[in-house]
């Protein structure tokens, strides 16, 4: 049987992470999302105690992090008397959620300006398939929640393209807040989708058509690497557009080195310090997206391009079981 790195690619490709687990990780990641909860780890999640020398650099934050973490973690997880290995991949599943978690805290704080001790809140097991964490699913649940005002939710509905909630909200916001939405001024920050959406509900006609408005959130969507609004824009593409647009992007290099890239943001609740953490998946998903669909339009030359999928297997088998003591831990052998 032929393991080479494209078939494996492929394999991965096909079920597009929503890969079937056994029972018993299944159980294990139904444990942890539980001790997740708990509110002795949700602490050491948010908000750990670590030195806090001005001098940390992000990755010595990052270090210290983890160790809080598993010292953390590894107390609670004792407490369940179950065997030792077990308890070692209960402490990774921990491990795992925590860093999408902390992820998803960061990424709300920067673009809508929700805390870090709201998020820390906000999730519940159900927003969780295997073992990951799906956004979509939480900005769904508060879109009708009025502790967000009106242009907080807003925002969360173009990022994810919650269409059935995004013209509501627009109607109510002033015309001040969306002149905000529309205007070039840089110091109201809002992502390239919020701003696509908002300038479409001002003037449609801005756009050729309704095709070329979600041609428009699917270019900015992949520069922002949201995925959510990706998958939205292309699944509302004519036939046509989806093989042209299929054919332009297989046919650039794309840059794999970008999957790895790390991101540094704010440590919530001490924000004086920065903490060095793997991207969401975002990117990712797009890409492995991107080639599932290559496949199920036989794209030419997609053949050509499996070849090369090294990256697609280091990401899906890494993210974001990164191993901060060891850079080399993800390497893939031939």
């Amino acid at each position: 049987m032929n393991f080479s790195k494209s078939y494996i690619a492929g394999l991965l490709i096909d079920s597009y992470i929503y890969m079937p687990r056994p029972l018993k990780e299944q159980v294990l990641g139904h444990i942890a999302l539980k001790l997740c909860q708990n509110s002795s780890i949700k602490e050491q999640i948010f908000n750990p105690e670590l030195e806090t020398k001005d001098d940390l650099s992000p990755e010595q934050v990052r270090v210290q992090w983890e160790r809080s973490m598993k010292k953390g973690s590894m107390r609670i997880v004792k407490t369940l008397f179950l065997p030792q290995i077990l308890q070692e991949q209960l402490v990774d599943l921990i491990r795992s959620m925590a860093l999408q978690l902390l992820i998803f805290s960061g990424k709300w704080k920067d673009l809508f300006n929700i805390p870090c001790n709201s998020t820390a809140d906000l999730w519940l097991s159900t927003d969780w398939i295997e073992n990951r964490l799906y956004e979509r699913k939480i900005a769904e649940r508060i879109m009708e929640d009025e502790k967000f005002p009106p242009d907080q939710r807003y925002r969360i509905a173009c990022l994810y393209c919650l269409e059935k909630f995004v013209s509501h909200l627009w109607n109510q916001l002033s015309p001040e807040i969306k002149e905000n939405f529309i205007g070039e001024d840089t110091t109201f920050y809002k992502s390239d989708v919020v701003y696509t959406w908002s300038e479409f509900l001002h003037d449609s006609e801005s756009f050729e058509s309704k095709e070329d408005f979600f041609f428009s959130i699917f270019k900015v969507a992949a520069c922002e690497r949201q995925a959510d609004a990706f998958i939205y824009a292309w699944e509302n593409f004519g036939e046509d557009l989806k093989r042209r647009t299929a054919t332009v992007i297989l046919n650039h290099e794309v840059n794999y080195k970008q999957l790895k890239e790390r991101k540094i943001q704010v440590l919530p609740f001490k924000e004086t310090l920065n903490i060095q953490l793997p991207w969401s998946s975002g990117q990712g998903d797009i890409f492995c997206y991107l080639r599932m669909l290559f496949r199920k339009l036989k794209i030419p030359g997609w053949e050509a391009k499996q070849k090369n999928c090294e990256p697609v297997i280091k990401y899906l088998l890494q993210w974001p079981q990164e191993n901060i003591f060891n850079s080399d831990i993800c390497n893939v052998s031939e």
